[in-house]
């Protein structure tokens, strides 16, 4: 997914070298062609539909789900770490430090309930069979990690 383009590929697995990535342009469309994007739950309860401006459709099944839909479905309004709390932030940073340290950027939105998903994803590192690596935590209006017992029913939203 990019800011222009969604873009399917395939990754083939070499079960004797996990590492090995040769990735494959399956399938594209302009992000401006795609109209809504449905989650079904078809046979495997991962599935999604798209819907093209034209009226077209096709329906996918992604291993991660809530990666693929979370950006498409609803718009999202990032929050830049400047206009956080300084504990806010400092969570953040933390999170993300803990994690990796060439990760891309936090990505940080608020969810409905009033809590913060923060994503944090490692472009730099790819397996051929699972992709990118990307990490999640909640954090409270006070900048403290939620449990997942704790989490509201916005919080599991995929």
């Amino acid at each position: 997914m990019t800011d222009h383009r969604l873009v399917i590929v395939g990754f083939p697995y070499d079960k004797k070298d996990e590492s090995r990535i040769e990735d494959e342009v399956l399938w594209q469309a302009p992000r401006s062609a795609i109209d809504t994007v449905e989650r079904r739950d078809f046979k495997s309860g991962n599935d999604l539909r798209i819907v093209f401006t034209d009226g077209s459709w096709c329906r996918l099944r992604s291993l991660s789900r809530r990666s693929l839909t979370w950006p498409l479905i609803e718009p999202r309004e990032y929050i830049p770490l400047e206009s956080l709390t300084p504990p806010q932030r400092a969570a953040v940073e933390a999170f993300a430090a803990a994690r990796h340290p060439d990760v891309e950027p936090p990505l940080v939105t608020r969810n409905a309930c009033g809590c913060y998903r923060v994503l944090v994803m490692d472009q730099l590192t790819v397996d051929a069979d699972f992709g990118t690596t990307e990490w999640e935590m909640t954090m409270d209006a006070d900048g403290a990690e939620v449990e997942p017992v704790a989490y509201h029913p916005e919080d599991f939203a995929d």
